[in-house]
């Protein structure tokens, strides 16, 4: 029968320094840089959106709407998560510059 040599637990340790470890980052935090986010414009307006399989995630954990958890897997009520909105501040913003250019 032959023998496994395991290295010594100190050896893994000295492997492990200098590693550099990341805090673990807000849920969709990468979803809302420019990458996904989709601009279309027209002569009524402008949209920032999402586009394709990211606005049906986005819509999902947005509004907590019912989606599979896996394909084909079981279905999962999703928590509403605001992914995009305006805040009380940036609305208060929006209306004195409105207010301001309109005067």
């Amino acid at each position: 029968m032959h023998r496994v040599k395991r290295a010594h637990p100190s050896a893994r340790l000295r492997e492990k320094m200098g590693r550099i470890r990341r805090k673990p980052q807000a849920m969709f935090v990468k979803l809302r840089t420019a990458r996904f986010l989709k601009s279309q414009s027209d002569a009524r307006g402008i949209t920032v959106g999402f586009t394709g399989r990211v606005a049906r995630l986005a819509r999902v954990h947005h509004y907590g709407e019912t989606d599979q958890v896996a394909p084909g897997g079981p279905a999962y009520r999703y928590p509403a998560r605001k992914l995009l909105g305006f805040t009380p501040a940036d609305r208060q913003i929006i209306r004195d510059r409105l207010l301001a250019y309109l005067a």
